[in-house]
């Protein structure tokens, strides 16, 4: 009590002394209670800093920074706190959007890391997550995020989608994923509706650009320059998924995707695909039904049945809305519509969507305000006829032009090619003549197994996958190569260290030595043991193969190799087309080759 009453006496005195008065006296004076009496007192608080968080200034963001331990929930105009130095992690409940050390300001465009713009996929990724969310709907200057948000992902229920979206953000997911992981989101909690990329990155570069505040460059206005829009038409389809290279997002009430010039656009509802397409002002079952569809073919039937069925406007109104919660469920994993979803993806052209669908709409009708009515295939070719008749849209498929680079003509061996009468040939050497309209016209040269025809038609998509006509169907042939991609020249020089190599992939022609088969056959035997299926790892394909299995080894034995060079390995390069590889190394001091061939 002593040391309490003196320590209590002091304070009085220094305060009758420093009080008041003409400011004379004692105010120079300092005394240090804690040290002279050995109390330990805590430390003062060091100040904090404030920054804001801005797409548009983000209400209902957690935040948590390291090692500084502040947390909390950004305000209206986006502030956080944090101490210099300290590391901010952003989240909606258990969704880590992103980490970033503390500053003023912090963006989408600061979460995606070194060297990242307004283009960056993760930064567009976070800006139309943070905006599909917007409980405004964009209509104010201030995203806000609901508490519904906070509390649906953080629910141990959706700990699978938390999963999805966490990796999503933190490995920079495609489009085509994010969207997927976007659309069960925005299902779950009410009110909110996805923004498509497009839209999230214009949107943030317009706050950005109003809140003075730097964005790069390289920015969403290159992107806005030059993307297109298109429609999705049997009507207008809403609520659609579609994905570019580029961009992403869901159709909107007029059927709106975007996409950039030469790009190819894929359609989905949750993970049923509907099939993919080059960009388009206007796309529809027939376009995705593929070159030589019309309003006939099973293909896009199939699609406009699948699209009608999910209508919750029932045909009612001049568009069709698939909502979201439907879009939702489709997916493989649902316990009760996962093998439907399966079937329809395992079908060629949605093939089995007269014997899936019933069970699919019976399924989802509680989802929908008034019930769900599956549509009959001749009901729904009718109604897309009558659909696009009134939209003066074409009822055949509308090819693309295809720049000139993909025209030409292309020769090799190919494992699967589907003939016009539906027979598939195994293999054989095929030569293509494509013309600047992507249409594919092909003529077996030699070899060929399981069919009898020598012709085939197809077509090239801008990606450069060639498609060959399988009855009513295009099955995939390969992606296309450009003529003479063999090693072309000539190498000289000390060659016999075993380190120079050639390597030769597919059919070949040219100045070769006049080696026998034998020759080389021998050199296949002595080099890699009693077989040549002790052959080497690379390139890594399907295994080692005998001269007698390779569908290439004929060919290549008979032409032989250039002087010098003796076969060091032999592999397949390839699963879809069986192209056989052959390694050949150097063996005397000075070798010279010249190689020209086809793919």
């Amino acid at each position: 009590m002593q040391r309490i009453f003196l320590f209590l006496t002091i304070v009085g005195f220094l305060g009758a002394c420093g009080g008041g008065g003409d400011g004379g006296g004692n105010s120079g004076i300092t005394v240090d209670l804690c040290s002279s009496e050995g109390i330990n007192c805590p430390a003062a608080p060091s100040a904090s800093n404030t920054g804001r968080f801005i797409d548009a200034p983000v209400q209902g963001l957690s935040y948590q920074t390291t090692p500084g331990n502040l947390s909390g929930t950004t305000d209206g105009n986006g502030s956080f706190r944090y101490n210099p130095g300290d590391t901010v992690t952003f989240k909606v409940g258990q969704v880590v959007l992103g980490r970033a050390t503390g500053a003023a300001t912090i963006t989408p465009i600061t979460l995606g890391g070194a060297g990242a713009t307004a283009m960056t996929p993760s930064v567009v990724n976070i800006a139309s997550f943070l905006q599909s969310l917007d409980q405004n709907a964009g209509k104010s200057s201030t995203i806000i995020i609901p508490s519904a948000a906070q509390t649906v992902l953080a629910d141990t229920a959706n700990s699978w989608l938390v999963t999805n979206l966490n990796a999503d953000f933190a490995q920079g997911a495609t489009s085509a994923h994010f969207v997927r992981d976007l659309n069960n989101v925005v299902a779950l909690i009410p009110g909110t509706n996805i923004v498509s990329a497009l839209a999230a990155q214009t949107a943030m570069v317009a706050s950005l650009t109003a809140n003075n505040i730097p964005v790069s460059s390289t920015s969403a206005n290159t992107a806005t320059t030059i993307a297109s829009t298109g429609q999705l038409m049997d009507a207008p389809v809403q609520g659609v998924t579609y994905s570019t290279p580029t961009l992403s997002g869901v159709t909107d009430s007029q059927g709106t995707f975007q996409y950039h010039t030469g790009e190819p656009v894929s359609f989905s509802v949750g993970q049923v695909f509907l099939g993919s397409t080059t960009g388009a002002s206007v796309v529809t079952p027939i376009s995705l039904g593929g070159p030589g569809a019309t309003s006939a073919t099973a293909s896009a039937i199939n699609i406009a049945t699948f699209l009608q069925s999910l209508d919750q406007n029932k045909g009612g109104v001049s568009s069709i809305v698939i909502p979201s919660s439907v879009a939702s469920a489709l997916t493989t994993s649902n316990p009760v519509l996962g093998a439907h979803v399966s079937a329809l993806n395992a079908s060629n052209n949605l093939s089995s969507v007269s014997t899936v669908m019933p069970h699919i709409v019976s399924s989802v009708s509680s989802l929908y305000p008034n019930g769900a009515t599956s549509v009959s295939a001749s009901s729904a070719q009718n109604a897309m006829i009558a659909n696009l008749t009134a939209g003066n849209v074409s009822l055949t498929y509308a090819r693309p032009t295809f720049s000139s680079v993909n025209s030409g003509t292309y020769s090799g061996t190919y494992a699967s090619v589907a003939n016009s009468t539906g027979s598939s040939h195994d293999s054989g050497t095929w030569t293509m003549t494509i013309n600047a309209y992507g249409d594919v016209s092909a003529t077996l040269v030699s070899g060929g197994t399981g069919g009898s025809s020598t012709s085939a038609t197809g077509y090239v998509d801008a990606s450069s996958n060639v498609y060959i006509s399988s009855g009513s169907l295009y099955k995939y042939f390969g992606t296309l190569r450009p003529n003479s991609t063999f090693p072309s020249g000539t190498i000289s020089g000390s060659l016999n260290d075993g380190t120079d190599t050639i390597t030769i992939e597919g059919d070949i022609s040219g100045n070769f030595s006049t080696t026998s088969v034998a020759t080389v056959a021998t050199g296949i035997s002595s080099a890699n043991g009693t077989n040549v299926t002790a052959c080497g790892t690379t390139p890594v394909g399907t295994g080692c193969v005998t001269v007698a299995n390779c569908t290439d080894g004929a060919n290549l034995m008979q032409g032989g190799l250039p002087s010098g060079y003796t076969i060091t390995s032999l592999a397949i390069a390839s699963k879809v087309n069986a192209t056989c590889m052959v390694t050949a190394t150097a063996t005397s001091a000075t070798a010279t080759f010249t190689l020209t061939g086809t793919p």
